[in-house]
């Protein structure tokens, strides 16, 4: 169908309406959401007041917050035409990172308390050139408090090694408070910690925290002293390395905590220098530290030791250089990349040497896991990769007091152990001594027995013989001559008995013991009493205890002069037990039996089977008992050879 001109005329103007319609309303729609994003933006920005109530008793003003930088002015009542200058501080501590710019911290107050408020602002650093505070009511500067690192402690507005800000606000009004601060250039992160007290509640947080620094203080020096003794005991090296790393650790927080500032001011002890150079020390020291506790795996330890020592002496001396050169923008940083550097190779290291599964020090990886993790935590932070949290400078202190306790049980621990092998070595070496001393004695008292046996009572035999012969010559005049030479006969079996008793080779200990009981019981009261089922130890033993007990027995017969003895051998399931009692004199009025070869042979055969022996004595008698465990068993030797 063919549309006519009117009809064209007419469509076309229904369009060209709707497209200028179309056209209004979307401007229309675009200025209202440009009005939108506007005031969404400003209420973005909008500045909300922290409101004081009755509850308001200490804060982080967390969420109120907003910074800025150099701001620039020419009269201090000027600032408060800068707000729209700062920016909302996403976390609870403003960080600025590595900078050495005025930074500017602004946040807002209002007292709906039932009165006037007294308040304390508290800012928790030390190193800092610029730390002022100005209180805006309304749009009036009403008052400031200038504050730098250069005014000692009793020079602040409160007696405290860090920044503390006292004022008042009426109720019901609206306050502007801002802060300037200006790091040291030594000092590396800027930031601000900032605390809101009312004036009570700042009191009795103060006396807690020097509460908490002070027995933390307390633990290092008891860590020290502990150190000391071990040095003490076990001159070692590394005992004094622990010292000497605990005083950096305690200088170093003296420092940063504003002790020696808030004493010194920002000179020598109170300086930020002198923090960087604490810690540069203590990097070379826990990297001798490190090299006791970890083992690498490396078969040239003279070359790791030598690498060890050299980076050692680097933190060493840059920490001097620190100190005492003046290129004091420069040193600063090599300091902090030194230390993320030593930070990443210990970790590497410690890690290398877990996963190659040598023997790394359990200690060592759970002493210093935390402060690893809280100081990489802090290069991140410094480097606004993560957000800084105020919680992490309340626990910066105790886990370097945690790291340096462990540690220290660690160096306990070692030196408990490297004792007890020394002991162990010692207690061996003495054992090998003792057998050799007994084995000698033995072998020699074989020999004497063999000699006066063969030698002089084969002597005496032929003497007895020629008397024999000589008596009947002489029609038995010689009989006395003849007892005699039995006495002397017997006498020689009884010294070759006692030096190597032939009845105890054939039968064992119990009857030797028996047999010399019998022998010594003619002319005394000896009293003899087994019981248990008797178990053989080897030969030697058996003879070092025969020995034993003819030793105490001797001392009983001769020294004592008791009229009643009593041996006992007696087989428990675990040990033998051997005693001698008798009701002589006692060792008070004995000192031969003290201090006599006899009862230090007794003594010796003791230790060297691995026995106890408990002595009793008084004027009434004495009793002596000795445990022989059943496995004091040395390696078997020839009784004959």
């Amino acid at each position: 169908m063919k549309v006519s001109d009117s009809e064209n005329y007419l469509l076309r103007g229904i369009f060209q309406n709707f497209y200028f319609f179309y056209l209004r309303s979307m401007k229309k729609t675009f200025l209202l959401l440009a009005i939108f994003c506007c005031l969404t933006c400003v209420k973005a920005q909008q500045q909300n007041p922290f409101i004081l109530t009755e509850s308001s008793v200490q804060t982080d003003l967390s969420g109120y917050l907003f910074s800025a930088k150099n701001i620039k002015f020419k009269q201090e009542k000027e600032i408060i035409s800068h707000i729209n200058d700062f920016k909302k501080v996403d976390e609870n501590i403003a960080n600025f990172g590595n900078n050495n710019d005025e930074n500017w911290i602004y946040f807002k107050l209002k007292n709906q308390n039932t009165d006037n408020k007294r308040l304390v602002l508290l800012l928790e650093q030390t190193f800092l050139e610029k730390a002022d505070f100005y209180l805006f009511e309304k749009d009036s500067l009403i008052s400031k408090i200038l504050l730098n690192d250069t005014i000692l402690a009793k020079n602040k507005p409160f007696s405290h090694p860090e920044f503390s800000y006292p004022f008042a606000l009426k109720l019901n009004t609206d306050y502007s408070i801002f802060f300037r601060i200006k790091s040291d250039p030594n000092n590396g992160t800027s930031k601000a910690l900032l605390t809101l007290f009312d004036e009570s509640s700042y009191s009795e947080s103060i006396k807690f925290s020097q509460l908490k620094f002070g027995i933390l203080i307390g633990f290092l020096l008891l860590a020290v002293v502990t150190g000391l003794l071990l040095f003490f005991y076990s001159p070692k090296h590394i005992y004094l390395i622990y010292v000497v790393d605990i005083l950096i650790v305690m200088c170093s927080y003296l420092s940063n905590y504003g002790y020696f500032n808030g004493t010194f001011g920002n000179h020598s002890l109170g300086s930020a220098i002198f923090y960087q150079s604490m810690l540069m020390f203590g990097g070379g020291f826990q990297i001798l530290l490190f090299r006791y506790f970890v083992v690498l795996p490396i078969d040239n330890l003279r070359k790791y030791d030598k690498v060890v020592l050299l980076l050692s002496l680097y933190f060493i001396s840059i920490g001097l250089a620190n100190f005492i050169l003046p290129i004091s923008h420069l040193l600063p940083s090599i300091s902090r990349i030194s230390l993320s550097v030593l930070l990443i190779l210990i970790l590497s290291v410690t890690l290398w040497s877990f996963f190659r599964k040598e023997n790394v020090s359990k200690i060592y990886i759970v002493a210093l896991t935390p402060a690893f993790l809280l100081l990489l935590y802090l290069l991140l932070s410094s480097l606004k990769v993560l957000p800084l949290n105020h919680f992490v400078f309340a626990i910066l202190f105790p886990i370097s007091a945690y790291e340096i306790i462990i540690l220290g049980f660690g160096l306990v621990y070692n030196f408990a152990k490297e004792k007890e092998e020394v002991e162990l070595k010692l207690s061996e070496e003495r054992r090998t001594v003792a057998q050799k001393l007994i084995t000698t004695q033995e072998q020699e008292r074989q020999r004497i027995a063999q000699d006066l046996h063969d030698d002089l009572g084969s002597t005496l035999s032929m003497l007895k013989n020629k008397l024999s012969e000589s008596n009947e010559t002489f029609d038995n005049q010689l009989i006395a001559e003849m007892n005699y030479a039995d006495k002397a006969v017997l006498d020689l079996r009884i010294i070759s008995h006692n030096l190597m008793p032939v009845l105890f080779l054939q039968k064992g200990l119990k009857l030797a013991i028996q047999e010399f009981v019998n022998l010594n019981n003619i002319k005394n009261n000896i009293h003899f009493i087994t019981s248990g089922n008797e178990r053989k130890f080897d030969w030697e033993i058996e003879l070092s205890i025969f020995r034993i007990a003819k030793e105490l027995l001797n001392n009983a017969l001769k020294h004592a002069k008791a009229s009643n003895i009593e041996v006992q051998l007696i087989y428990f399931e675990d040990f033998l037990y051997l005693s001698v009692e008798d009701n002589g004199i006692g060792f008070l009025n004995n000192d031969h039996e003290i201090k006599g070869i006899g009862l230090k042979n007794i003594t010796l055969r003791v230790n060297y089977l691995h026995g106890k022996m408990d002595k009793e004595s008084s004027d009434k008698g004495t009793l002596i008992a000795i445990e022989i465990p059943y496995d004091a068993n040395p390696k078997d030797k020839n009784p004959s050879g």
